[in-house]
Formats: structure tokens, sequence, C-alpha cells
């Protein structure tokens, strides 16, 4: 299974920027050394665009030349190296210079400087002999500069992307990877004359072409110059202005944005996914947020449904700068995570800091009082955080209270938010690690408020949220040949739901806030449940451990053989059973911690109930206890009922001292209240352990003898008069 990392470009303890990779903590961060053909120069081999492709990473790096070049890696410094020879390459000073590195049809389509100095189209398989140019593409500019593409966007089975055109215009053009398959959307009604793409004033026009269901959302200028928001299904008639959107700039939605950010927020996915690639994925439901320019020329928050009259801007967010929310954000770098959205954004002291937002105003607050960030802002030093999710959390930029740029990693709260120090290696110059281009490589699906059918196999980390759920036969796989050691899967945010997933070695599975989960098995892994988190109907067997703790609850749970269930302060367990599957030396073990509840009709066949000091058993539960089932007593209290006590069956009371002989010998009185049961009485001293029992008893059916720590067990002689528990 492929191991999760974040590849970067950090700044190295020689001052020399790297190839980087990380897992998300400390020990896991490392340069990568030795790369053989790299720049030893000033600045090293810098690496940038870094792309994942064909389980490798593609990115430009600086040679020994001091050119920059394509290269490819595996995560190790052998596995390291530059195409060289590339056909048609530019070979002057720079090199190739690639950029824009976008998978295209078992492809990697690249932007890169070629043989005229000019930037054109290329596609490469990752080996230099199959790399080449799109040579002969139709009404390019033929000056200095050339098609210039940028802004590589995968839609319906073609790539959109920014190119200037015969005339010199930047324009909007299509490709399906040839040079034939390759041209501009001439014609587009109400388009800036100089080009769609153009920039008509003195801030540039950056398209940032995204795409959202059946259409693609990007910056365009229109006839009057001015920046506004379009959409397009891929041909000219197909592309428009959103004309009239209430509150806006009128100098354009964009006029005073330094580079758009769209990210599409609140997504239903359907995806057929087999281990290693998905099919059949389709997108519906979906909100998109943006950054854009109000009527009184602020950078705000903004939300648009693909239509004019269904954009509207976010207004009175608690907090934000009196100038907008991205007053002073050059990038806000929209990342979706756990059912919310991550962002740099201005707050009213004027500093740049980390905030969430669930697309709503009420719902959108900065994280304050992060330890550690600089007093001006997590974000004061970073253009762009470079949010990117790994294992279950997110990496990114920030400004530490020393004034460097370091390495930090965010759960979506303050006090989850840390920067990761003591980094070996690592610069610690004026702006210390200074990471940037944080790339993701593993087998992570990030969607949020996802719908999963007819998942087969799943080996990798996954939330679900917002109202979504994901069915079928989920299997997070045993991650025993990973570093990383498993996937994961998050089921939060409320009305998330999940059903019928395998939870293997080394993986685990959340459950939180709201979310809902049932029928899951763990078999090696883990599952947490907690913060408002419910889970029905959940089988724990084989080395698995289920762990419910504040605010979680668990209902149906069933420990087979090595299964382990541990609740703790503010859990609650509701009818909880062992099953021994006939195996008379089960273990299954079931640990209430202080603070820790267990309620409705517990069953022990086989295996522990351990019952911690302050650990609650409601009066009104039930304890049924047969076929070697072992009750663990850490405290003198116990206020349910215990039923079909007998056989081989233990309750151990570890707060009564055991005394077998004497004036001090520890002593048992069982009192038949009714026919329906009565009081047995363990005592030592000031230490007296009431129990009630279900059925009939006498004093002669319990024997007491130590439990070979310093308590007392209590066993069941059945031939002893008037036994008639049932």
């Amino acid at each position: 299974m492929t191991q999760n990392l974040v590849f970067f470009n950090g700044c190295d303890a020689a001052g020399d920027y790297g190839l980087w990779v990380a897992d998300g903590t400390v020990p896991g961060t490392q340069e990568l050394i030795g790369i053989n053909g790299a720049y030893q120069g000033s600045g090293g081999i810098n690496p940038n665009n870094i792309t994942v492709f064909n389980d490798e990473v593609a990115f430009s790096g600086t040679d020994a030349a001091g050119n920059a070049g394509l290269w490819v890696s595996n995560g190790t410094a052998a596995g390291t190296q530059e195409l060289t020879g590339i056909n048609g390459a530019y070979t002057g000073a720079g090199g190739l210079e690639p950029s824009d590195l976008t998978v295209f049809n078992s492809a990697l389509l690249i932007i890169g400087v070629v043989a005229s100095g000019n930037k054109g189209l290329g596609l490469t398989n990752g080996r230099a002999a199959g790399t080449q140019e799109l040579t002969g593409i139709s009404g390019t500019y033929k000056g200095s500069g050339g098609l210039d593409p940028s802004d590589l966007t995968v839609f319906n089975g073609e790539i959109l992307f920014s190119g200037t055109d015969a005339a010199g215009n930047v324009g909007l053009w299509v490709t399906d990877g040839t040079a034939a398959g390759t041209h501009e959307l001439t014609g587009i009604s109400g388009a800036y004359a100089g080009g769609i793409l153009s920039s008509t004033f003195a801030l540039p026009l950056s398209s940032d072409l995204t795409v959202f269901g059946s259409e693609v959302l990007f910056e365009g200028a229109d006839t009057a110059g001015n920046y506004g928001l379009w959409v397009t299904n891929g041909t000219a008639a197909g592309t428009q202005e959103l004309t009239g959107i209430a509150g806006a700039s009128s100098h354009g939605i964009f006029s005073f944005v330094f580079s758009p950010d769209f990210t599409v927020f609140n997504s239903v996915v359907t995806i057929s996914w087999d281990g290693s690639s998905a099919d059949g994925t389709t997108f519906n439901e979906s909100q998109v947020l943006f950054d854009g320019t109000d009527a009184a020329g602020n950078d705000n928050l903004w939300v648009p449904d693909g239509t004019a009259a269904g954009t509207y801007e976010l207004t009175g967010i608690s907090g934000a700068n009196p100038f907008g929310l991205f007053y002073a954000v050059e990038y806000p770098d929209f990342k979706v995570f756990a059912g919310e959205v991550l962002f740099d954004a201005t707050d009213a002291a004027g500093n740049n800091g980390l905030w969430v937002t669930n697309g709503t105003p009420g719902g959108t607050h900065e994280l304050t009082g992060i330890n550690g960030a600089s007093a001006d802002g997590i974000f004061s030093s970073v253009a762009n955080p470079n949010f990117t999710v790994i294992n279950g959390k997110v990496l990114f930029v920030g400004t530490d209270a020393a004034g460097h740029n370091g390495l930090w990693v965010t759960d979506g709260t303050a006090g989850g938010t840390h920067e990761l120090t003591g980094i070996s290696g690592a610069s610690d110059g004026a702006f210390g690690l200074n990471p940037s281009d944080l790339t993701f490589k593993g087998v992570e699906i990030n969607f949020q408020n996802v719908n999963l059918e007819h998942v087969l196999h799943l080996e990798r980390n996954h939330t679900i949220a917002s109202g979504r759920s994901r069915s079928g036969p989920l299997t997070v796989s045993d991650g025993s040949h990973t570093a990383n050691n498993g996937g994961m899967l998050t089921v939060s945010t409320s009305g998330g739901t999940d059903s019928g997933a395998t939870v293997g070695t080394g993986s685990t599975l959340n459950v939180l806030s709201s979310g809902t989960d049932s029928g899951t098995s763990v078999t090696g892994g883990t599952m947490n449940v907690s913060s408002g988190g419910m889970a029905d109907a959940t089988s724990v067997s084989s080395g698995g451990t289920m762990n419910v703790s504040s605010g979680g609850t668990a209902s149906g749970v069933s420990l087979g053989s090595g299964g382990t269930l541990n609740v703790s302060s503010g859990g609650v367990v509701n009818a909880l059973r062992t099953d021994d599957k006939n195996d008379p030396n089960i273990t299954a073990v079931a640990n209430v911690q202080s603070g820790g509840t267990v309620d409705g009709s517990t069953k022990i066949d086989g295996g522990q109930l351990i019952l911690d000091a302050g650990a609650v058993f409601e009066p009104h539960a039930k304890l049924t206890i047969i076929n070697t089932g072992e009750l663990v007593l850490e405290q003198n209290t116990f206020k349910g009922t215990i039923q079909d006590f007998g056989g081989q069956d233990f309750m151990d009371l570890t707060k009564i001292k055991f005394i077998g002989q004497g004036p001090d010998a520890t002593p048992a009185t069982f009192t038949q209240t009714n026919g329906a049961g009565g009081q047995l009485q363990v005592a030592h001293g000031s230490h007296i352990a009431d129990l009630h029992l279900a059925g009939t008893y006498a004093t002669a059916n319990f024997a007491l003898q130590s439990d070979g720590v310093h308590g007392t067990t209590v066993t069941f002689i059945p031939n002893a008069s008037l036994v008639g528990h049932g």
C-alpha cells in the first residue's frame, strides 16, 4: 500500500531549498539529500509545481547547470532524477522551466519553454523519450512569448486554459491533448475586445478556472474591461458573464482581488473505487465559496450557485476586518476539511489569521489563541498557506512567534493547531524552513459530504460529513506494509452517516460531531466515537479496539475474542455484549473508566467487564454473567442488577481485601429479599460491596478467595441448597 506523504519545497540548514517529505509528524519530516544532478550552488534544487503522477511526483527543479528542468521522484533521493534530453526543449539559460503540470488521460500535460524560447504545451509519460511539444497549434501568437498558456483545468474530457492568440489577445482555449484539437473559444459574447482573460488595468487578471457541476467558473474581463464572474460549458456559445450580481462592485466582482480562489464545498460524489483508481465519478448539489469585491470596494466571502441571482456576499461576519475579510490577503487558499473550509483572512486588528467557515456568516470565525503563532497573525509572512490534508489532519505554512515560516498542523481547532518544531536539518535562518508547494501523494480521497456507492476496497483517509453517507462494503485496509500503517475514515458533522465498514489492522474509524455509524466490524484496527458521534451494532474482535469518549455513544457493541472496549469519561455504552463463540478462554475486555457509563442490558458471555472507580452502571440496567464471564469491580458501588451468575462465572472485588481465616476473615452474606432476587454483601473493614442479584441463592452458594493481587474473587458453588437463579 502506498505511503501517505506530503512533498514540499523547504529551506535547509545550509540555506538551500530542497525537496522534502513529511507524514504530518516531526520525525517523519526530512529532506531528500544527495540527489544526483541537482544544483549545488546557492538555492539548491528549489522544486516547485510538484504534481503526483504515476505513483511518483513530477516537478520543476534546478539542475547542476542552473537550469530548471522536469524531474520525477519516488520519494527517495536515489529515486529522484531529471528527465534530460527532451526533444524540442529550450537549451538556453533557464532551461525548460516546466509549470502547471496537469494529469490528463494517463499523461501529464505541461507548460514549458520550447526551442524557440516561447512557452508552449507539451505531454509527457514521465520519461524523457515520452515527452514532446504539441507543435503546429493553429491561431497562436507568433511574437515573443508565443501561446504562453496557463491555468490548465481538466473539464469534460478536455483541458481549458488561458492562452495568447495570433492577435496578441489572451483568451480562453481548449485542448484534447493534440495540436489539431487545440483551439481558442472565439466570439464569446460580452468579452473584452483585447481578450476575455486579458489584464485591463494594473491588477493582473488571474482566471482560476474551477469546475463546478457541469460548468466552469472563472474570472474574466467584459466589454467594459471590468473583472467579472463568468461561467462556461467549454464552448463559446456556452460562455457568459453573470451580470447584475446584487452587492457586487460596479467595476466587477474581482476588481480589487489579487488572485481569486474558488473552492467547491458541500459536494455529493458518487464513485466506484477499487483501491487504486476511481471510475464513474459524478458531482451534484455543490456549493462554491470565493473571494470577491463588494459595492464598498471591500474583498469579502461570496457564495454563487452558477447564476447571478443566486450569488451573494456573506455579510456580518464577526471579527472580520472593516475593509474586508481579505483586506491584506494575497490568496485565501480555501481548503475543505471535516465539513468546513479553512482559509487565510484578515481580522479586525489587521492580522492575517486562520479562519473556518461552514458557508454561513454565523459559522465563520477566526481560530484565535493559537499557541506559538506570530502576534501579527499566523499568516503574517505567508502569501499562500498551502493547506494540505494528510492522515486526518491538515498541514500548512504558518508564521511562528519568532517570525519564522514553518510547517504547522491543525485539526480545525485552535487547540489542535501547532507548529512541527525541531525538524532535523531545517533552516534556523530569518525565515526558517519556509515551506512551499505542499503536495499530497498517497491514497487519500478528501471529498466532503460524500455518498460513496459500490466501494470494494479503500486504502486511504476519507471524510464523510454534513448530511451525506457512505454505504456499502467499505474496507479500511490493514496497512501492514506501510509506514503510516493504515487508512482512516472519519464520519463527522451533523447528519454524516456510515454503515457496513470494516476497520483492519492499524486503521482508524472516527465517528464525531453528530456523525452516525452502524454495522462496522473492527478487526485489528481502532474505532473512536466521541464529541456527539453515535455508533450502533459494532463488532470488535481479533485485536480490534473501540474507544467511546466524551460525548460519544455506542449501542449494541459485540466484543468477540481479542476485542477491547474502552469507555472513558463522558462516554456511554448501551446493550454491551461479549460473545464467547463457545470458547471458554475468550479474551474480550470491556473497560469502563471513571466517568464512563454503562446502560441497558449488558451480557458478559465470557470475557471481562471492568468498572473502574468512578465508572457508572445505571441502576435500572441489568448485567448477565455466563460462561466464565467476569465482573471486575474497582469500586464498592454497583447499582445495577446481576443476572444468571453461576457456573464458572467470577466477580473480582478489587477494593475488598481478602483474608481467608481468623477473626478478620472476609465475610459474604446473601439476603433473599423476595422470590425475584436478593442482596449479596462482601465486606472487609470499611469497604463494603452490596450486589443485587436476580434469582434465588443462599450464602453457601458463594465462595471467596484471593484474586491474586489484593482483592477478593467471588465464585459460584452449584451444589449448595436453595439454588434457583435463572
